[in-house]
């Protein structure tokens, strides 16, 4: 698919606006009825807790699509399910500017006409939403706008709400964008925009501190009275932060934003941050997700979480801009080169490489013994990591009939069964084990499998 003007220009963005944050520091599922990060927990496995990946390839149960011919309502945010409801971001791109959504979807309720899901209620933003949704004690909490725009806000919306457009409970404004998806922990909001980095109150959406760090597109994690995030790149900052440093991680009192510790890295750290076994891991390299940055390079990193020492380092040729997903001492990388990198957590030694069709910019779910891939492409890949083999393929965008490739930088979960992924301007799409289709004793409202004769750009 050839890139647009406007897309481009929109895709100049780093890497925050696929992620999150956390509640604590080993929890390995998010607590019931919440989501309060992106990809679920501090280790960003993607999953509810109880879902396998499917022994073989799924099919497509329903494709939704919104906007009108020719301006389609592009999906780049990644999404969260949570009580039997969908939220996730979307926006229509055009030469005269942005325009955004934030939806709220019934997954198993389908409309009569055009096997798409009902939409519960679509919230208008200001600007496309590329990031993505964290839910919390009955709120959504969804940034919106991209690397070019300014005057963005986050805003916190009733989850549960009867009308159609949805409930505003508090919105926040800052002077550039909401990229990187926010992060709940004890009753506060932690997110970063541009060269700030704010601590807000759940409830209320008031400003508790405000810290300056340069460029951050990272989303953060909270756990044990810190909140951990990375830096970008000095010359991308402000003009009047240029003298601060960039290219560190760093760990922020939670209560009151002063630096409990910094490390300076070799690279721009625009990754999500993962947690696991009191370790911060986290990808950095060159460039975003559609500019190398000249020479390609990057690595992965982990860090003692308490006192920010360097553990190890493992250099890759490209950057690692998708969060790291970490379980039973093994870290699960999607790179930018095309290939997916399984790596020890104790010593950062490579165990095994995979190459897919084409650049990994969304995250990876890991369950079990295994992981599923979408490149950039909308090809998925379902490997089993323990016996080191190829479960399944599934190019997407040929499977729905909507297009020959995609532009893919949401990331997928599992729930419930369910894999759910956007792509991009295609629309975006619910999978189920081939076997759902069969059973008699599904579940309430589970659709028939997708018919491909109904596809199509629909008006929402």
């Amino acid at each position: 698919m050839r890139i647009s003007s406007v897309t481009a220009s929109v895709l100049m963005l780093g890497i925050g606006v696929l992620a999150g944050g956390c509640r604590g520091g080993k929890s390995a599922s998010p607590a019931a009825g919440d989501w309060p990060m992106f990809r679920g927990g501090p280790e960003r496995l993607g999953h509810d807790g109880r879902s396998t990946l499917p022994d073989e390839t799924p099919e497509v149960a329903w494709v939704f699509t919104d906007g009108k011919p020719g301006l389609p309502v592009t999906f780049w945010s990644s999404p969260l399910v949570r009580d039997g409801r969908l939220y996730v971001g979307g926006g229509v791109l055009s030469v005269f500017g942005t325009r955004g959504f934030i939806y709220c979807l019934d997954p198993f309720g389908l409309e009569s006409a055009g096997w798409k899901p009902r939409v519960l209620w679509r919230h208008r933003t200001e600007m496309l939403v590329f990031s993505s949704p964290s839910l919390a004690e009955g709120l959504v909490l969804c940034g919106e706008g991209t690397h070019t725009d300014t005057g963005a806000r986050l805003y916190a919306l009733k989850a549960r709400s009867d009308r159609p457009e949805g409930e505003r409970v508090w919105e926040f404004q800052v002077a550039g964008t909401v990229e990187a998806s926010p992060c709940v922990a004890g009753g506060r909001v932690y997110f970063g925009t541009g060269d700030d980095f704010y601590c807000l109150d759940l409830a209320t959406g008031r400003q508790q501190w405000k810290a300056t760090v340069v460029d951050v597109l990272s989303s953060p994690v909270v756990a044990d009275g810190m909140v951990y995030v990375g830096s970008g790149r000095s010359d991308q900052a402000r003009q009047e932060n240029r003298a601060v440093r960039g290219q560190q991680l760093l760990a922020l009192d939670a209560a009151t934003g002063e630096v409990r510790w910094r490390q300076t890295l070799e690279y721009a750290c625009n990754s999500p941050i993962t947690l696991a076994e009191d370790k911060l891991v986290a990808g950095a390299g060159k460039g975003t997700f559609i500019v190398t940055g000249g020479r390609s390079a990057g690595e992965v990193i982990c860090h003692e979480a308490k006192t920010g020492r360097r553990l190890w380092s493992h250099p890759l040729p490209n950057n690692v801009l998708a969060a790291i997903p970490v379980e039973h001492g093994q870290v699960h990388v999607a790179c930018r080169d095309g290939k997916y990198y399984l790596i020890d957590l104790s010593d950062g030694r490579a165990l095994w490489e995979y190459s897919a069709d084409a650049a990994l910019l969304a995250s990876p779910i890991v369950s079990g013994d295994r992981v599923l891939l979408v490149s950039c492409k909308g090809v998925l890949h379902c490997l089993d990591f323990k016996t080191k083999t190829t479960l399944w393929t599934l190019d997407l965008p040929r499977k729905t009939g909507l297009g020959k490739t995609a532009e893919v930088y949401s990331s997928p979960v599992l729930v419930e069964g369910r894999i759910y992924v956007g792509l991009g301007n295609l629309g975006f799409v619910c999978l189920e084990p081939p076997r759902a289709f069969d059973n008699p004793q599904r579940g309430r409202g589970m659709p028939r499998p997708y018919r491909m004769q109904t596809a199509g750009m629909g008006g929402g």
